[in-house]
């Protein structure tokens, strides 16, 4: 598990984040996240130059665990990072795509 633009002092709040199975191998994958505070969260697949190539969630979140599936039959091999973004927090977990 990876985050990105939080400091130490602020990890209480950012969102956790993992992808089962990586690398991914099969036709999907399941993320798992757990949003610490009330707030719009974005959940999207980057490619590897970071562009965005999905949204696989938007919505207000309370905080909790919430998980997502989401199909790779469509996108090539390669390294891709899952965002969940929750207001101000943000956490980045490279995801694998390997058939």
């Amino acid at each position: 598990e990876s985050t990105t633009g939080v400091s130490d002092e602020h990890s209480q709040f950012s969102p956790l984040l993992s992808v089962s199975p990586n690398p991914v191998g099969a036709a999907r994958a399941e993320i798992s996240y757990t949003v610490r505070t009330s707030g719009a969260t974005i959940l999207s697949l980057l490619n590897a130059l970071g562009q965005e190539v999905q949204v696989i969630a938007n919505q207000q979140l309370e905080p909790g665990a919430y998980s997502a599936v989401i199909s790779s039959d469509d996108l090539p091999n390669g390294v891709y990072f899952v965002r969940c973004s929750n207001g101000q927090f943000t956490a980045t977990q490279k995801l694998v795509i390997a058939r």
